[in-house]
């Protein structure tokens, strides 16, 4: 019965050890739960600062396009001007020449307001982008509240698990000195065992001596006392396992509620994966407007270089055209005069030539031609400028691309980071339930082998007890027979 007894107080320090390991285990998993959390929110500040970087970019292409406006604007005014001067001398000219000067202004005034209309249009494109920017800055910010929102209950869980692991240690202490107890008992009870041995010798030698008997009775006595005094012991100790036994269901307890914590934690995380998912989603889509943009950003490009380089080349070869015009012109003059001259030399009436048409009015001279030529020349390399300007802009477009594509791959991998978390902590979560099963099991064994203890404590109670009535009989028995003797 002893060994049965220390088997059962054995199975009990398991048992009582075992939610000590799993707390332990849990304790553990909060920690490695707020880590992930600080990292989550260190990501989140980083997310937002690249933004506010991106944000500042933006404004500054705004400002640079403004300032195209403007410059487009002062050059189109000075065009306006030009035209304004020129119209006095147009009209001195030809009425074919004059006609195609004017078309050819009108058409540089009108590329100038498409070039204009275009540059708006432009500036309304990098204004609603600036608009997305400061929507993604706002969502995250409210990622960055929602993160520091979860913090504080993560970590008062933690401080909850410390204390609980003090108290398991002061109840690991308890039970080594229960441990020291059964020893002694244990102790006691080999004691018991060599009185038993005693009482046996003096149960054989009491039939030569009265003495010997009535010392024989004392000691059952005592004996009898002693079993009494151990089965108070043993109800104590039945009332103390019962005790644990309900501290031990409370303890259960305590573990499903945070089972039910951790299943609240991984419905948590999943809503953030989701978030980080539509997150990605949202990138990736401003990584296709911005493609399509650049896209379209390099056709105009083209397109206004090409027109730019046939308009000049067009005003060149015209110029050139008017300059060899103009040359003929004042050599058919040279040609007239001389015929003139000849005429009057040889008739000194004037009758004898036919009277010359009225000549019409003297061309500019070479050096304003000239002068024209390296104006539109100086509008050709201004022109080449603002190429080599957009070239530059499409270079830095094509740069935040690559940054955005960078992006999107780190968004990935934190995604899957996620997705390898919410695994290990189903994983977790099963090994919880089935250790919840073994103490379950272990409880119900626990119980068992408590009743059997029970009926075992009666059991010997009874025989003690028939143990000591026999011993009595025997030694009135040995009186009686001392007596008649």
């Amino acid at each position: 019965a002893l060994s049965v007894q220390q088997q059962n107080l054995n199975e009990e320090v398991a048992a009582a050890e075992a939610p000590r390991k799993t707390q332990e285990e849990q304790h553990q998993l909060t920690e490695h739960l707020l880590l992930l959390l600080q990292q989550q929110a260190e990501r989140t500040a980083q997310q937002q600062q690249e933004q506010q970087q991106q944000l500042e970019k933006l404004e500054a292409q705004t400002q640079s396009l403004q300032q195209q406006l403007q410059q487009q604007q002062q050059k189109l005014q000075q065009q306006r001007r030009v035209s304004e001067e020129l119209l006095p001398q147009q009209r001195d000219l030809d009425f074919a020449n004059s006609s195609e000067q004017l078309n050819e202004t009108q058409k540089e005034i009108k590329e100038a307001a498409a070039m204009q209309k275009e540059t708006k249009e432009a500036l309304l494109q990098w204004k609603a982008a600036l608009e997305r920017a400061k929507l993604d800055y706002k969502r995250g910010t409210v990622q960055r509240d929602i993160t520091a929102a979860l913090l504080p209950p993560f970590v008062a869980r933690k401080a909850e698990l410390a204390l609980q692991r003090k108290a398991l240690l002061e109840e690991s202490a308890k039970r080594a000195k229960e441990s020291k107890r059964r020893s002694e008992l244990q102790g006691d009870s080999a004691l018991l065992l060599q009185q038993i041995a005693s009482w046996a010798s003096l149960r054989s030698s009491m039939a030569s001596q009265r003495q010997q008997a009535a010392q024989s009775v004392a000691e059952a006595e005592k004996i009898y006392k002693d079993l009494q005094e151990q089965i108070q012991l043993k109800s104590a100790e039945g009332s103390l396992a019962a005790a644990r036994l309900s501290s031990l269901l409370q303890q259960q307890q305590q573990q499903e509620a945070k089972i039910k914590e951790t299943q609240q934690q991984t419905t948590r995380l999943s809503l953030l994966l989701q978030a980080a998912n539509q997150t990605l989603l949202e990138l990736l889509k401003r990584q296709s407007i911005l493609a399509n943009e650049v896209c379209t950003y390099t056709r105009e490009a083209r397109e206004k270089k090409n027109k730019t380089l046939q308009q000049t080349t067009h005003i060149v070869q015209q110029q050139q055209q008017q300059q060899q015009q103009q040359q003929q012109q004042q050599q058919q003059q040279q040609q007239q005069q001389q015929i003139v001259c000849a005429c009057a030399q040889s008739s000194p009436r004037g009758g004898g030539c036919k009277p010359l048409r009225r000549q019409r009015p003297p061309e500019p001279p070479v050096e304003e031609l000239q002068a024209k030529a390296e104006e539109l020349q100086n509008r050709l390399g201004s022109q080449k400028r603002k190429l080599m300007e957009l070239d530059l802009k499409f270079e830095e477009l094509n740069e935040g691309n690559e940054l955005l594509l960078q992006k999107t791959g780190s968004n990935k991998l934190v995604a899957a980071d996620l997705l390898l978390q919410l695994n290990l902590l189903q994983q977790r979560l099963q090994q919880i339930s089935s250790k919840r099963r073994c103490l379950q099991a272990e409880t119900n064994v626990y119980k068992a082998s408590k009743r059997a203890a029970a009926a075992a404590a009666a059991a010997a109670a009874t025989a003690a007890a028939a143990a000591t009535a026999a011993a009595a009989a025997t030694a009135a028995a040995a009186a009686a027979a001392v007596f008649l003797f």
